[in-house]
């Protein structure tokens, strides 16, 4: 049981580096799009650009740059699946507190990167989410609970309705993921 834990705290310490690790990437990318495009002095117009149609325009970084706007998803998307999982076996408040409840990329990008059927992937996995917080975890005024009355054993009780759910989500995450993957290069 020790060793699952461990795992599994491994494991989302592993996402969270990777994350921070992508998200640096696509910060040091801009940056020297931003040093690199012309020596000239931008105009008003080319200065009001967003971040993303530079990104987007330059032809030689844009398929590295959309693998690593969808490495990003995926490892949220597997943050969040790290959190539910660690529910199945215990209630543990503070993964869900941690887990993302949003992607980090703008919808417009998603769009952009992402055929329709994986953003419809990447939709049902976050409404997914959503709806487990909403039935299982938040209060009425919107804070995470941290008691759940009754056992997890006790499927009849809050602790145990939410083992039970974890346990569900937790499949349906694997198969979406895997849908996921099989759309994406390897």
């Amino acid at each position: 049981m020790t060793i699952l834990y461990l795992g599994t705290a491994i494991g989302v310490m592993i996402i969270h580096i990777a994350v921070l690790t992508l998200s640096l990437l696509i910060y040091r990318r801009v940056q020297s799009l931003r040093l690199n495009t012309d020596t000239k002095p931008l105009t008003p117009a080319q200065q009001t650009r967003p971040v993303q149609e530079e990104f987007l325009s330059n032809e030689a970084l844009d398929a590295e740059w959309r693998e690593e706007v969808k490495r990003t998803v995926e490892y949220q998307c597997l943050n969040i699946r790290n959190a539910v999982f660690k529910q199945t076996v215990d209630i543990h408040q503070r993964e869900i507190e941690l887990a993302p409840k949003h992607f980090l990329i703008d919808r417009d990008v998603l769009v952009d990167v992402y055929s329709r059927n994986e953003l419809a992937i990447i939709d049902g996995f976050l409404r997914s989410f959503h709806h487990y917080l909403e039935e299982h975890w938040y209060t009425t005024d919107r804070q995470l609970k941290s008691v759940f009355p009754g056992s997890i054993s006790n499927t009849q009780s809050e602790a145990g309705k939410v083992v039970y759910r974890s346990k569900q989500l937790t499949a349906e995450f694997d198969q979406l993921l895997a849908q996921l993957r099989f759309t994406l290069p390897s």
